[in-house]
């Protein structure tokens, strides 16, 4: 089991959740357009297009603070966790991003880029 596996069981979110890999094109823009919300959960990736991508679409991002992570999310459009926070970050995050506001602040910042 993987650790994305287990968080999603641990916090009983079958269904909501789902991880799909790496996607692209059309299948990509479908599950941006149906989406509320993006979590990002690498560590390697500094400068990910995923996130501006996401913005593009107005959706709020949490991700880990790596590379240029820090200097594309903003309090306004997303959540920068670290390993310690990581659980009650989403939690937060759930809580404080899903909202219309934020999708137009998402799509302000990706258009500062």
């Amino acid at each position: 089991m993987l650790w994305y596996d287990g968080f999603i069981e641990i916090n009983q979110i079958q269904g909501i959740v789902e991880y799909l890999g790496f996607v692209r094109d059309i299948q990509k823009a479908n599950l941006f357009n149906k989406s509320h919300m993006l979590i990002f959960p690498s560590k390697k990736d500094v400068f990910p297009l995923t996130i501006l991508e996401a913005l593009s679409y107005g959706i709020p991002t949490l991700a880990f603070n790596t590379g240029a992570i820090s200097e594309i999310i903003s309090k306004k459009v997303g959540l920068i966790s670290n390993e310690e926070r990581y659980y009650s970050d989403v939690n937060q995050f759930i809580n404080e991003y899903l909202n219309f506001n934020v999708y137009h602040e998402c799509r302000k910042e990706y258009l500062k880029f």
